[in-house]
């Protein structure tokens, strides 16, 4: 991947890649980053205690772990995640989900979901912010796809959508 995006730099292009606040619970190429956010409670919980659960098919189907961006060691955490995608040479990516927060899950600061669905996509938004501009201030390019009120003060771009390629119904 260094070697693809530093050619594309060569070209004078930026380039940017793909990243969530997530982990996934059930794919074997994400496992130690699960037992690690696991063994340091940097999850958000579902009712019982237990490290809240989605479904998810994004490739494909697969169980992902929310990172408790209310929890500042979590925020630390996912931050050391993105970097990884700067390591690789891109220059900012599309910020996607945000909106996988059950209403009885309980974050580390005690809000529960009723509320901090809400409130989970400015964090995960602000996360990103505030690590590009400590890394790259001003050199950067992230969009986002889900929000709330206070958004907008951390984000560049918002993706409006997938369009139709036809007017049809």
């Amino acid at each position: 991947v260094k070697a693809w995006t530093k050619r594309v730099h060569d070209m004078g292009v930026k380039v940017i890649a793909y990243n969530n606040p997530y982990v996934s619970m059930s794919d074997p190429t994400a496992a130690a980053d699960f037992a690690f956010g696991k063994a340091h409670a940097l999850f958000v919980k579902d009712c019982d205690g237990n490290v809240g659960s989605t479904f998810f098919i994004s490739g494909e189907p697969q169980n992902i772990a929310t990172i408790d961006l209310s929890n500042d060691d979590a925020v630390t955490w996912f931050q050391s995640l993105l970097q990884r995608t700067l390591d690789f040479g891109y220059d900012g990516w599309m910020h996607d989900f945000g909106e996988y927060i059950q209403r009885d899950w309980v974050a580390h600061d005690g809000e529960t979901g009723e509320t901090f669905h809400n409130r989970f996509p400015v964090l995960s938004a602000k996360a990103a912010h505030d690590f590009l501009e400590r890394v790259r201030p001003n050199d950067y390019l992230f969009f986002v796809r889900s929000g709330g009120s206070g958004t907008q003060h951390y984000v560049p771009a918002v993706w409006g959508g997938d369009a139709e390629a036809t007017f049809d119904e």
